[in-house]
C-alpha cells in the first residue's frame, strides 16, 4: 500500500512538472506563464508552478484549515498515533504509523476531510480497499475500507461518504487509517483534525 501511494504521488509529481516545463516552453515563446493568484512566484517548484489557479486555490484553502479539518468518521477516537511507538506486545520491537487510525463503530460510513478529487481507488489484500484524494498538492488517504462507493475522477465535498469501514472479525474492531501527504511529505494527520 505504502509503494502505491508513493507511486501515486510520484506520478502527480512528474506531472506537475510536465506542464510546468511545457508553460516555460509557451512562456519563452510568448504565451503567459502559468500564475497562482495574479503574479508567478519567484523561486516555485515545477509542481507548485504547475498547479492551475483552481488547484493552488484547493491547496491554499486545505493549508488554512489545518487543525480543523472534521474527522474521517462521524464517531470515534484516534486508537493508534502517527510516528514510530513501541509494539504492544513484543519488547524491543518498534512499529511506525504512517498515519492515525480511528476506532469506530460497525457501519460505519468513511468520510472525505476535504474537498477534492479521487485520484486511486484500489484493493490490499488483509487491508481492504484505499481511497486517495487530491486537495491540490495535499493528499488525504483512507484505507480499510469494505467497500468503496466513489471512482477515480469523482469531485468530493467535505464530509461526502466515499465507503465503508472494514470491520476486523478476527480482533472484533473497525478502524479507519488516514495519512495526510503535502506533495511526498507525510504529515501528521492528528495535527490536521478538529481538536475533539
Amino acid at each position: 500500500m505504502k509503494k502505491a501511494i508513493e507511486d501515486l504521488i510520484e506520478k502527480e509529481i512528474a506531472a506537475a512538472r510536465r506542464r510546468a516545463e511545457e508553460e516555460a516552453r509557451k512562456k519563452a515563446a510568448g504565451t503567459p506563464a502559468i500564475t497562482n493568484g495574479n503574479e508567478t512566484k519567484k523561486g516555485a517548484t515545477a509542481a507548485e508552478l504547475a498547479l492551475t489557479p483552481e488547484a493552488a486555490q484547493l491547496a491554499n484553502d486545505f493549508s488554512r484549515n489545518k487543525g480543523t479539518l472534521p474527522w474521517p468518521v462521524e464517531q470515534g477516537f484516534i486508537s493508534k498515533s502517527f510516528g514510530v511507538h513501541p509494539h504492544p506486545t513484543l519488547k524491543n520491537i518498534t512499529v511506525n504509523n504512517t498515519g492515525v487510525d480511528i476506532a469506530t463503530g460497525k457501519d460505519a460510513k468513511a468520510r472525505a476531510v476535504f474537498r477534492g478529487e479521487v485520484k486511486m481507488k484500489f484493493f490490499v489484500p488483509g487491508m481492504g480497499y484505499a481511497v486517495i484524494i487530491s486537495h491540490g498538492d495535499y493528499y488525504t488517504v483512507y484505507t480499510n475500507l469494505a467497500e468503496v462507493f466513489v471512482k477515480p475522477g469523482d469531485k468530493l465535498n467535505t464530509k461526502q461518504e466515499m465507503g465503508t469501514v472494514m470491520v476486523n472479525e478476527v480482533e472484533d474492531k473497525t478502524e479507519l487509517h488516514i495519512e495526510i501527504y503535502k506533495g511526498k511529505v507525510r504529515l501528521d494527520p492528528e495535527e490536521w483534525l478538529f481538536k475533539k
